[in-house]
């Protein structure tokens, strides 16, 4: 006789086993690597500070786009991602049609991403609000830019990141 045993499977697009929340706040903690910076950063905001965390996903019949905006006040820092909703690895490229991009700002300079691979590991889409997403987690590694003028010269400065980020709504419970 043989014996199977189940467990009950999520068939919703996207589900699965909920994912463990340690930090219930929305955060990007990375570091920068090159010539000016060098460090450990944290970019984070309660969820439902509104004046700190901004998100938004636009869908359309052919394709989803996301955008998370972190301002993190008491360190002068912010973060800001526009990347397409679905779990797994894409690329940041300088130059997509999408318009897909990570900027960092920190210590007063801007990153941009150059060539940064983002890995969305985690996503729950709202149920309610198809403008919103309850929860997203990822990593993300690659070269950022920094452009600056010095001596009535432009230039180009490039950094290696890699970091995690978070978005939780305000609105959402771990089950």
């Amino acid at each position: 006789m043989v014996v199977v045993l189940m467990s009950p499977l999520s068939c919703g697009k996207g589900e699965g086993p909920e994912p463990k929340i340690d930090n219930p706040n929305v955060f990007f903690n990375f570091s920068l690597s090159g010539h000016r910076e060098n460090g450990v950063f944290a970019v984070e905001a309660d969820p439902s500070d509104l004046k700190s965390v901004q998100h938004m996903v636009i869908s359309t019949a052919s394709y989803k786009t996301g955008s998370i905006n972190v301002l993190d006040s008491p360190n002068d820092s912010h973060v800001g991602m526009k990347f397409p909703v679905k779990k797994g690895l894409f690329e940041l490229l300088e130059a997509n049609s999408d318009n897909f991009v990570l900027t960092l700002h920190v210590n007063d300079r801007l990153f941009v991403s150059k060539s940064v691979s983002v890995h969305i590991t985690d996503l729950v889409e709202n149920r309610t609000n198809p403008m919103q997403l309850s929860l997203i987690k990822g990593k993300f590694e690659g070269v950022m830019k920094h452009s600056f003028t010095e001596d009535r010269v432009d230039k180009e400065e490039s950094y290696t990141v890699h970091g995690e980020f978070q978005y939780l709504s305000p609105s959402y419970q771990q089950q």
